[in-house]
């Protein structure tokens, strides 16, 4: 489920959310209240890196709920932009409001490069002649972009479109 689609949900109430969860500001994780153990909320992180939680029985993503959580105030219709660029650090210093267009401008990724959060690192890999190439894991997304580029340059020559 996209960010677009997932946003129009009607949020859960801040009172609600602080009846059933805790929210850890240095790790940005979501904890049970309502449990005996301290297992983080129902969260998963789907294929697009972006943490999932299941509150009575309905699928949000957790940085939405979590800027309800602490400011009591639904998004609606702005996005959370993860300033990052890494969807599963839900930490509040890496959240901020934007709307769809600014976040989608400001947060262009490159085809090839993600974050790979197992591994903290960002990691490269192309395809070419119907072969997936891995390219490396870097400190930086700047670094994995670079990579990115000079390998598509190398590999498609002219048609490259870098």
């Amino acid at each position: 489920m996209s960010e677009s689609k997932n946003r129009w949900l009607k949020l859960p109430s801040q009172e609600q959310l602080k009846k059933v969860l805790d929210y850890d500001r240095n790790s940005g994780d979501l904890r049970w209240k309502i449990y005996k153990s301290k297992r983080i909320a129902g969260g998963h992180i789907s294929v697009d890196g972006h943490k999932r939680v299941k509150v009575d029985g309905v699928l949000y993503l957790a940085h939405r709920l979590i800027w309800m959580y602490v400011y009591g105030k639904d998004p609606e219709d702005m996005t959370i932009d993860h300033r990052d660029g890494n969807g599963s650090n839900n930490k509040l210093s890496n959240l901020r409001l934007a709307d769809l267009s600014t976040e989608q401008s400001q947060n262009k990724r490159v085809k090839g490069v993600h974050f790979m959060k197992r591994l903290n690192k960002w990691v490269a890999r192309v395809q070419h002649k119907g072969k997936r190439l891995f390219l490396g894991a870097f400190a930086t997304e700047k670094e994995a972009i670079e990579t990115y580029q000079l390998k598509k340059k190398e590999l498609c020559g002219e048609f490259s479109p870098y």
